[in-house]
C-alpha cells in the first residue's frame, strides 16, 4: 500500500547516525555568535501540529503532522476523501507503524531497534529534522556550551558545522543563519539521507520551512521526496492516540526492510 510505503520512508530515516553536506546560497557567513544562538532555536509552546500535503517518487498524499515536543511524533496519512490509510507513531522509548490498508502493524522498542540495526537511533534526532533544528545524535538537547562539540568552517555565504566525535556530519547554514541541509548517512555510507529546508516563514516568532526535501537514496535506487507544511500551528492540545486494531497482522523488521528495498 502506497501510504504505509511513505510511512516505511520515514522510519527509514531512524537507521542513520551521521551526515554530510550540499552547497547552498545566502548572505553571509555566520560567526561562532551566531552558530551558538542558533543552538537556542525552539518554539515556547508544548505541542506543533500542521498538514501535510506529501509527493514522493510521484506519490501524492495528505498527511497530519502533530510533534508533543519531546515526547510524542506522530504522522497520519490519508488517501481520496480523506480516508486515512497509514498512521506513525515515536516517542523516545518506541515506534508504532499501522497499515489500515492491509490490517497489519509494527511495534518495536528504540532498545531493540538498536539491538538490531547496531545504529544510533534517536527519537530527539528525528524531531529535530522535522522541526529544523540541529542536533547531536544521542543528546536530547544544545546548549552554548555545545559549540565546543562542533568544528565549523565558512565556505563563502555559508556555515558547515561538523561535530567532533562524528566527522561524516554536516550541517549547512545560510547567510540567513538559517539550517538550510542536513544529510544522514549509515556508517558504511551505503545509504544516504538528505534533508532540505526552504520557504521559511516567521510564524509565532519561530523562523519555520514550510518546505522540506527528503531524498533517501543507496547503492541501487534514489527515492525523493516533498513536505509542504500548511496550517501550523503552536500550542493546541492534540491527539496522539495510534490504538492497534486486535485483528491486525503484526510484521517484523525484515518485513519493513523488504518493503523499503521494495519501493
Amino acid at each position: 500500500m502506497r501510504g504505509f510505503r511513505l510511512i516505511v520512508l520515514l522510519m527509514a530515516i531512524l537507521a542513520f547516525s551521521s551526515c554530510k553536506t550540499r552547497k547552498l546560497a545566502g548572505r553571509g557567513a555566520s560567526s561562532q555568535k551566531d552558530v551558538a544562538e542558533l543552538f537556542d532555536k525552539d518554539y515556547n509552546a508544548k505541542t506543533f501540529n500542521s498538514q501535510l500535503q506529501i509527493n514522493a517518487n510521484g506519490v501524492n498524499a495528505k498527511g497530519d503532522l502533530r510533534i508533543v515536543k519531546d515526547k510524542t511524533i506522530y504522522l497520519s496519512l490519508q488517501a481520496f476523501l480523506g480516508i486515512e490509510v497509514a498512521r506513525l507513531k515515536i516517542t523516545p522509548d518506541s515506534l508504532v507503524a499501522i497499515d489500515r490498508f492491509n490490517r497489519r502493524y509494527f511495534a518495536e522498542s528504540f532498545a531493540r531497534l538498536q539491538e538490531l540495526t547496531s545504529k544510533g537511533v534517536n527519537f530527539y534526532a528525528l524531531q529535530s529534522l522535522f522541526t529544523n533544528k540541529i542536533f547531536l545524535n544521542g543528546q536530547e538537547s544544545l546548549t552554548h556550551k555545545d559549540i565546543d562539540e562542533f568544528d565549523w568552517k565558512n565556505k563563502g555565504d555559508e556555515t558547515h558545522l561538523i561535530p567532533k566525535k562524528d566527522s561524516n556530519c554536516t550541517f549547512v547554514l545560510n547567510g540567513n543563519r538559517q539550517l538550510t541541509e542536513t544529510i544522514l548517512t549509515d556508517a558504511s555510507e551505503r545509504f544516504k539521507l538528505s534533508w532540505l529546508y526552504s520557504d521559511f516563514s516567521v510564524i509565532d516568532a519561530y523562523d519555520f520551512p514550510r518546505q522540506m526535501e527528503v531524498n533517501i537514496s543507496s547503492s541501487k535506487r534514489k527515492i525523493s521526496s516533498s513536505l509542504h507544511f500548511a496550517r501550523i500551528e503552536f500550542g493546541r492540545e492534540l491527539n496522539v492516540e495510534c490504538a492497534i486494531p486486535s485483528r491486525y497482522t503484526r510484521v517484523n523488521l525484515d518485513d519493513i526492510l523488504k518493503i523499503f528495498s521494495g519501493l
